[in-house]
């Protein structure tokens, strides 16, 4: 196997991460670097251009909180609908009928959330 040389002082060996083989390199070793040169060239180039592709990076990030947005409206579904099973088990009696004792102060909670929404409603609306 011929000794890579460092091109700026001959008489020294180049690092084994030089690109450039030295002067005893067959033809298929010389084609293998320049093989291997131009693929980490182009692994160079395509990272340059991701980090200077804003529009792409901003489309990725928005892709990556759309996700997130996604898994965490699933989970958020999830718990509503656990506390509204919990909730009704809670407001009936063991025989299916409303406890009036969760019934009406829930019933009173109601009237009072349907009124501000139709207060507020009424305000956007004048």
């Amino acid at each position: 196997m011929a000794t890579l040389t460092d091109p700026s002082n001959p008489a020294e060996p180049a690092r084994a991460d030089s690109p450039m083989p030295g002067a005893e390199a067959s033809p298929a070793q010389i084609q293998a670097d320049i093989d291997a040169t131009r693929e980490l060239l182009g692994e160079t180039i395509e990272e340059l251009a991701d980090k200077a592709d804003v529009k792409y990076r901003a489309k990725r990030r928005i892709a990556g909180l759309r996700r997130r947005l996604a898994d965490q409206t699933t989970i958020a579904t999830s718990r509503a609908q656990q506390a509204v099973v919990r909730a009704m088990d809670a407001a009936t009696t063991a025989d299916g009928k409303p406890d009036r004792r969760v019934a009406i102060p829930a019933a009173a909670m109601l009237a009072v959330l349907l009124a501000g929404t139709a207060t507020l409603i009424w305000r956007r609306h004048r």
